[in-house]
């Protein structure tokens, strides 16, 4: 162990740390070494094969989840629905027309989109109108001591380590960190991704989704991090191959997004006295991972506004206007949803000017979901913005 800032660090951990300094192959390979140093040569072999296999089934699943989605909201709004070319879809009623590509959608201008990926500009822009984000440093990834005490000053309580800019679906993201060990380690896991960081303080209570249409909230989740339940023969690894399995069934409805070991899902399970080669007993349920970015439709509920504050909605509405977006995805965490986010002390913790549609439609009480793609259609379709794009066909 190596002495630093009076906490340890493992010497393989170290020179990890060390190799992801060498440059893009060195970042690349830093964190794949850390996973065999975890799971064994043999598991995370096995584990990336898994991931080739799903990987390839996963688009057909997301493509025929699509086309569903947008062939009945145009049916409901009276407009015809049409292949463009490979995955665009050509939506028109009379003389509107508009284009999708799965979630994407004609409302925001490029620049915009790019501002709401940017993790730094969100933190900025949101505090300047009143909405609280967690307390947070931006660190460059090779600066060594950096954000360390951030990690020192919460006394117990975690960090989370991410990207600072241009990622989605959880990648690099590692929740829960508390050790200037699992501070480097969760370094090396992010600057892959980015060479700038950003620490955070960990929100206390459950995530909600809201997604925000011209002023207007239009649905609203609850999203739980990813689970599995033991049957009591399967290793939890065995039981996450299986989730993704079911997953890639486009008729399955269980989830697009494919559940990844990385070092928030070895962090999460060992919290929980766990590895992957772990055999829950039979109706045990395991927590995969603290990131909701991979939570199947088990793990999601639609949430009725009645459920939810008016002051929360508003709170949900001035983000999305605070970055100028016409339309997005409001991620917060609160401990109480009665309330607004200052006086349940919850935060925002991201934007998304294109959020994905079918969290919306996959969900758990799907007798309770709501076709946000209908008002969606017919916001697109109203839009002057779409004359632009009436000489297709």
């Amino acid at each position: 162990m190596i002495a630093d800032g009076g906490s340890p660090v493992k010497v393989s951990t170290a020179i990890l740390a060390r190799l992801g300094r060498t440059g893009k192959v060195g970042r690349v390979v830093a964190p794949k070494l850390d996973l065999v140093r975890e799971v064994g040569m043999r598991s995370a072999l096995s584990g990336r094969r898994n991931s080739e296999r799903q990987a390839l089934r996963g688009p057909q699943a997301r493509r025929s989840i699509y086309r569903r989605i947008w062939t009945e909201a145009a049916s409901r709004v009276g407009a015809d629905c049409e292949p463009l070319v490979d995955d665009y879809v050509l939506i028109r009623r009379g003389a509107a027309q508009t284009v999708v590509w799965y979630h994407t959608v004609m409302f925001d201008y490029g620049v915009t989109l790019q501002l709401a990926l940017d993790k730094v500009a969100c933190h900025h822009l949101l505090s300047e109108v009143g909405i609280p984000m967690s307390r947070y440093v931006e660190v460059d990834a090779f600066d060594h001591p950096s954000g360390i005490d951030l990690v020192a000053d919460r006394a117990g309580g975690a960090v989370v380590v991410k990207p600072a800019r241009s990622t989605s679906g959880g990648e690099g993201v590692t929740c829960g960190v508390r050790t200037r060990e699992e501070f480097e380690r969760a370094r090396f896991w992010a600057w892959r991704w980015d060479s700038r960081l950003l620490i955070e303080e960990q929100g206390q209570g459950h995530e909600y989704r809201f997604l925000v249409l011209d002023g207007e909230v239009i649905d609203i989740l609850r999203r739980d991090p990813p689970r599995v339940v033991g049957d009591g023969r399967s290793t939890v690894g065995e039981l996450m191959e299986r989730e993704n399995l079911r997953r890639a069934d486009p008729d399955s409805g269980a989830g697009l997004a494919m559940l990844s070991v990385d070092l928030d899902c070895l962090f999460t399970l060992r919290r929980d006295g766990l590895s992957l080669s772990s055999v829950p007993a039979q109706g045990r349920v395991v927590t995969v991972k603290s990131a909701v970015n991979q939570s199947g439709a088990a793990d999601v509920r639609s949430v009725r506004p009645d459920q939810v504050g008016a002051a929360l909605r508003s709170d949900a509405v001035r983000a999305v206007g605070a970055m100028g977006l016409r339309f997005g995805g409001v991620d917060l965490i609160t401990p109480d949803p009665a309330r607004s986010l200052v006086d349940a002390g919850g935060v925002v913790i991201e934007i998304n000017g294109t959020p994905g549609l079918h969290y919306h439609y996959l969900v758990a009480n799907s007798h309770e979901a709501v076709a946000v793609a209908v008002p969606i259609l017919e916001a697109l379709l109203r839009s002057g913005r779409n004359e632009a794009f009436r000489n297709f066909r």
